[in-house]
C-alpha cells in the first residue's frame, strides 16, 4: 500500500528508491525515507485509525524483525530523529531530490498514535530457515544454519559463503548449509542482475573446481530486483561452463551483469511470485 504525501507522486517515490538502491543504501536507510514521504508508513495507518484498536499480522522481510522497518511500520511509531531521513539522502550523495520530497524529509515528525496497535509477527527468515532445515534433514542431510542476519555487499558475502561451502565439501560431509538475510549491491556497471544473482556469482568464484557441491541463492518472494529471476544455482563447474559460452565471471561482476552470465548457462531461478517475502536464502548441498 502506497499513499504519497501531498505534492509527491508515485513516480518520484520510485525514482528516489532507485537512486538509493544504486548508491548501495540498505533496507534500513530506505525505510527511514519511506516513513517520511508516505502517509501510511511510519505509524500513518495507526493515526488514520484513531482510537480504534488495530492488530497487525506481519510477514517480516527485514533482518532482526525491527517492527518500524517491516513495511516501513504502518502501525508502529517512527523511531527516527527528525533529521534522519535527510541524513540518508546526504550520505547517499543524491543531488536531484524534488522540492516536495525535500520538504517532507526535513519537516517535524508527525504525532505518534500507535498505542492502540498490537503487532504480531507470523512469518520471518528464521521460520523459513527452520523449515528448510527440516526438509534437508528429511532428505538425509545434516542441516547447519550459518546465519539469519546476512548483510553487506552481495558479491563479498557470496565469496565468504562459497569458501565455507568449499571447506565442508573438501571434508566429504553430507550436510546442507543454510543462511538467510538480505545483501546489497553497489551498482558500478550497466548490466542486469540482482543481489542474489550477484551473491551466487561471487560464491561461484569461491567453489570453482570443487566436485559434489551445489548451491543456490534466491529471493523468497520470487523476484531479485529488476529482472524476472529470483536468483541462481551454481556448482563447481559454473565458472568453466560460462567461460565456454564467452562469459567471464570477473567481467560480469565489474559490469553488474550477473543475469546474462547465468542466463547463458541456463542457471537462473525463475519460480515467479511466491506471494510472500521473508528475505533471501542461500543453500549449499554437499
Amino acid at each position: 500500500m502506497v499513499d504519497p504525501l501531498p505534492g509527491i507522486d508515485l513516480a518520484q517515490m520510485q525514482q528516489l528508491t532507485r537512486d538509493l538502491l544504486a548508491s548501495g543504501a540498505d533496507i534500513n536507510a530506505i525505510n527511514t525515507i519511506r516513513r517520511r514521504i508516505d502517509g501510511v508508513k511510519g505509524g500513518g495507518l495507526a493515526r488514520a485509525a484513531g482510537a480504534t484498536p488495530v492488530v497487525t499480522l506481519i510477514l517480516s522481510d527485514v533482518i532482526g524483525n525491527p517492527l518500524a522497518a517491516i513495511a516501513s511500520g504502518p502501525t508502529v511509531a517512527n523511531p527516527d530523529r527528525a533529521q534522519a531521513a535527510w541524513d540518508v539522502v546526504q550520505h547517499a550523495g543524491l543531488k536531484t531530490v524534488s522540492p516536495a520530497i525535500t520538504t517532507a524529509l526535513t519537516a517535524p515528525l508527525p504525532p505518534d498514535h500507535t498505542h492502540y496497535a498490537t503487532p504480531l509477527i507470523i512469518g520471518d527468515i528464521q521460520q523459513a530457515l527452520a523449515a528448510a532445515a527440516q526438509v534437508a534433514q528429511q532428505a538425509g542431510y545434516t542441516p547447519i544454519i550459518l546465519s539469519d542476519t546476512l548483510n553487506g555487499e552481495a558479491r563479498e558475502v557470496g565469496r565468504t559463503l562459497g569458501h565455507i561451502a568449499a571447506y565442508h565439501a573438501r571434508h566429504g560431509q553430507r550436510i546442507c548449509l543454510l543462511a538467510g538475510g538480505e545483501t546489497t549491491v553497489t551498482i558500478r556497471g550497466n548490466g542486469l542482475g540482482g543481489r542474489n544473482q550477484e551473491l551466487a556469482l561471487g560464491a561461484a568464484l569461491s567453489i570453482q573446481g570443487i566436485p559434489n557441491l551445489l548451491c543456490a541463492a534466491y529471493a523468497s518472494d520470487g523476484g531479485d530486483g529488476p529482472s524476472d529471476a529470483a536468483g541462481a544455482v551454481i556448482d563447481g563447474n559454473t565458472i568453466a561452463r560460462a567461460k565456454d559460452t564467452g562469459h567471464d565471471a570477473h567481467d560480469a561482476l565489474a559490469r553488474n551483469d550477473s543475469y546474462y552470465f547465468f542466463d547463458a548457462i541456463a542457471d537462473l531461478l525463475k519460480p515467479g511470485a511466491t506471494g510472500t517475502n521473508v528475505n533471501d536464502l542461500f543453500v549449499a548441498l554437499l
